[in-house]
């Protein structure tokens, strides 16, 4: 019988096969592709067991490990539930300025020395409180246990990343998030949980709750945007196909931006909308040009409509009582306090009505104690002998009327801000169905970064 040249082919391929299993069997496997994960955040919060971030990042951490990610954390500091979340994904430092340097460095070390080959993915994570931009930089600075953080500095990580074929994805669930898509390329995703202008934020359990292990960032991000409870937040994502649902749902996005914390926050912000007495002011919305490229049905388009041209017509009545009072408020808080005795800047009086004195000392008492060398402690007691110094400060003012009268304006204030919040969110309602609609229809040729990093 004669065999032919396909037939010793195959034998050959299958005999190759079982070699190659015989191989692995016997302990030897291919390299698999590692996971690294930066987790950062946790500061800014008030002392006690809990913070708002508690039931995010047990989500969070839960998903990480799913995932197989080797995590790097630095989170916190001195907040008991975190702190045991924290303790299940491995090492973690306190989020303090030194703790994120260091870390960065170690992770950019092991990118030079091959240690995290071409091929591995970094996921980095902030989950703290933001802070909007100041002149010059180009993304924002968040809260850290002691001070603030620039995310400026992530800038070196995605670049040494990018050139080591590695892949990279920043996903920013701070308020002003918006501005760390700066940091987005075509070969790195960013994603933010906030608008450029937002200082709130209401979407990081809602991103959490829809990843899975394996899932695209992208897909995560559209799903929970979609179905997260309405809100102002405005996340955003760095792919073609949302800078083209941005352009087009621009003027209502711009609407709700601009909330009463967000209007608060934003004084000084250069490119929030404003008109010529200087007030921020509520463009005209083309709502046929955004139906039109949702492409709704005749049913959807009325209803749209009509809760559109409601809704931003209470939205814009609510913000002009509102923005009356915020003025009046802005001559008030010109005011300052000097603290004798101590070397601390002028505290402003929006800052001293804010204050609480009792819980910010007992946690400045509990960092001393943990206070790790001199100078630490040695900054940590001028912290608290300063508050000492505020608290006979405003302890005096309280007699004030003027200062009373203030405080009162800001009562008002509050309520009125509730108010607005309220109208916000039903136009953010709307919203975020329109942008998932518009989404789906942008079929661009650029490269997608997002849709090619799986958690």
């Amino acid at each position: 019988m004669r065999i032919s040249s396909q037939s010793i082919t195959i034998a050959a391929a299958i005999v190759a096969s079982v070699a190659l299993g015989s191989f692995l069997h016997a302990g030897f496997s291919e390299t698999k592709s590692r996971k690294i994960a930066l987790i950062i955040g946790g500061g800014g919060e008030p002392p006690g067991k809990e913070t708002i971030f508690d039931k995010s990042f047990k989500l969070l951490a839960d998903k990480v490990r799913a995932s197989g990610y080797e995590s790097h954390v630095v989170f916190d500091g001195g907040h008991a539930k975190l702190e045991t979340i924290a303790k299940t994904l491995g090492t973690k430092s306190d989020f303090t300025d030194d703790a994120i340097r260091s870390t960065l460095n170690q992770l950019l070390d092991d990118l030079k020395t091959k240690k995290i080959k071409p091929g591995d993915q970094i996921l980095v994570v902030n989950m703290s409180h933001g802070i909007p931009p100041v002149s010059g930089q180009k993304t924002h600075h968040v809260s850290t246990m002691f001070s603030t953080f620039s995310l400026d500095a992530l800038e070196e990580l995605r670049e040494l990343a990018e050139s080591s074929h590695v892949k990279i994805a920043i996903v920013d669930q701070s308020c002003y998030s918006g501005n760390t898509l700066s940091l987005a390329t075509d070969r790195s995703c960013v994603i933010s949980a906030a608008g450029n202008h937002v200082g709130t934020n209401r979407d990081i359990e809602s991103f959490w709750k829809e990843a899975k292990p394996g899932m695209s960032l992208e897909s995560i991000f559209l799903n929970s945007r979609r179905d997260a409870t309405p809100s102002s937040s405005a996340p955003r994502i760095s792919t073609p196909a949302a800078r083209e649902t941005e352009r087009i749902l621009n003027d209502l996005t711009s609407q709700f931006e601009l909330t009463p914390v967000n209007l608060e926050q934003n004084e000084s912000c250069a490119d929030c909308p404003a008109n010529e007495s200087g007030e921020k002011k509520f463009s005209n919305v083309d709502i046929t040009a955004v139906l039109d490229a949702a492409r709704v049905s005749l049913f959807e388009r009325w209803n749209h409509k009509l809760a559109l041209t409601q809704n931003l017509r209470d939205f814009e009545n609510a913000s002009s009582e509102r923005n009356q009072l915020l003025k009046r408020i802005r001559e008030f808080e010109k005011r300052t306090e000097t603290i004798p005795g101590t070397q601390s800047p002028p505290w402003s009086w929006h800052d001293l009505s804010k204050l609480d004195i009792t819980a910010q000392t007992a946690f400045y008492r509990t960092l001393c104690e943990k206070a790790a060398d001199d100078a630490s402690k040695q900054s940590c007691e001028n912290e608290r002998k300063s508050l000492e110094g505020v608290q006979r400060v405003r302890a005096s003012l309280l007699r004030d009327e003027t200062f009373r009268e203030y405080l009162h304006a800001r009562e008002k204030l509050e309520s009125l801000s509730k108010k607005l919040e309220k109208k916000a969110d039903a136009l953010a309602n709307t919203e975020r169905q329109l942008y998932h609609r518009i989404y789906l229809q942008q079929h661009l040729p650029e490269p997608n970064p997002c849709a090619g990093f799986a958690l």
